[in-house]
């Protein structure tokens, strides 16, 4: 499992409605998120630092 997945995979234990997309080489991860006062999802391009971490969290949130 790679740290893309591991990260979604995290995410997706807290919660959080996260995917990835792939394309030409580069992996994407997003999340989406409700915005009250539009009553819709936003979703959001995780940067690379914040992948790294979830994908380290990958431990404490998804094994525990």
């Amino acid at each position: 499992m790679n740290k893309y997945e591991k990260a979604v995979e995290a995410l997706k234990a807290r919660g959080h409605n996260a995917w990835m997309f792939e394309d030409k080489g580069d992996t994407i991860v997003y999340l989406d998120a409700w915005n009250q006062d539009l009553c819709d999802t936003d979703t959001f391009r995780l940067h690379d630092d914040e992948i790294t971490w979830w994908a380290e969290e990958h431990e404490t949130f998804v094994t525990n």
